[in-house]
């Protein structure tokens, strides 16, 4: 297995490396030339990229990290209700209100009609979208299925655990560890595509054409649940050729880094300036829908979990005790 990863990851360099060198190369000219205002992001955007290309080349197996990974499964898997919770709720907690400061209230009605009626529909199906959805719906879900929009979610976390039998863990305990593992991903997927078929209908609605609605359902998705793949993952979450365990000290952490790049994202848009090519209506519009996105996800963590729902209430909390 050790020796196919290595393969694979070699042939796929040799492949690519012409193509991805004409790229990189033309991408990191045009960032050099470019002389508009936003020539440094761009320069930043073509460092990044070159910068992580050259760490996917730089394969590392990492047998112990992989083995600690899978007993932090095991044990989150079992000792951690919360997470279950957590996942199950996340297209109420997070989507939702994220789709209600685009569409209102009516967002609410459009997510429970979709879990309802059509999401655990598709999963008693076995994920054949077709025995369900139809027409430009059904051509969504197999669009964004082709992107691993529907598909990639916190499986990525979990690792390889109940994949292979593990010499260390009798095998009715590795089935059980399994089933647990197999019902998350179950719950993810069901919740990726509620969101997805909630938000394209949400767009159509608006008089948004097939294409735009299924680029608003991927917005949602990304936004709200997430990417957990390691071509998505920061510099700093993927392992390269770094000593230090990166893997297993990251895992479990990038739904954090999720919300929270959510939460930047919505600040940025409420607060920044004006950009370049943007017009005023265009500017006061994104204000407006980004401090919706703003008071709907701090509203919704208040109701839930009170002053230590919000992010970083656990830091507010002593300081107002000391003052009051």
């Amino acid at each position: 297995l050790k020796l196919g990863k290595q393969q694979s990851a070699v042939i796929a360099a040799i492949r690519t490396q012409r193509d991805m060198t004409d790229a990189l190369y033309k991408l990191q000219n045009e960032a050099r030339t470019d002389r508009s205002p936003d020539s440094r992001m761009k320069r930043l955007v073509a460092n990044e990229l070159t910068k992580r290309y050259l760490g996917s080349l730089r394969y590392k197996d990492t047998p112990v990290q992989n083995s600690v990974m899978r007993f932090n499964s095991v044990w989150m898997l079992l000792t951690s209700p919360a997470y279950y919770l957590q996942n199950a709720t996340q297209p109420w907690t997070t989507s939702l209100p994220v789709m209600a400061a685009d569409h209102g209230s009516k967002a609410a009605g459009k997510l429970f009609d979709a879990y309802k009626n059509d999401a655990t529909a598709v999963a008693k199906k076995g994920w054949h979208f077709d025995q369900v959805l139809q027409g430009d719906e059904l051509a969504m879900a197999k669009e964004l299925e082709q992107r691993s929009r529907l598909s990639f979610g916190n499986d990525m976390e979990l690792g390889e655990l109940a994949d292979r039998p593990s010499p260390w863990m009798p095998k009715a305990v590795s089935g059980a560890i399994k089933s647990l593992r197999t019902a998350a991903q179950r719950v993810e997927r069901i919740n990726r595509i509620t969101t997805a078929l909630a938000a394209y209908r949400l767009a159509r609605d608006n008089k948004q054409n097939h294409a735009s609605a299924v680029a608003y359902a991927e917005k949602i998705i990304l936004d709200t649940h997430g990417d957990y793949s390691g071509a998505n993952a920061p510099r700093w979450f993927q392992q390269g050729d770094k000593n230090i365990p990166v893997k297993a000290l990251l895992q479990f952490k990038k739904f954090q880094l999720i919300q929270l790049s959510l939460l930047a994202k919505s600040f940025h848009g409420a607060f920044s300036k004006q950009t370049s090519g943007e017009s005023a209506e265009d500017f006061k519009a994104r204000q407006a829908v980004s401090r919706k996105v703003l008071r709907n996800l701090f509203g919704t963590y208040f109701a839930i979990g009170g002053l230590a729902g919000i992010p970083f209430g656990s830091i507010v909390m002593p300081i107002i005790a000391s003052i009051v």
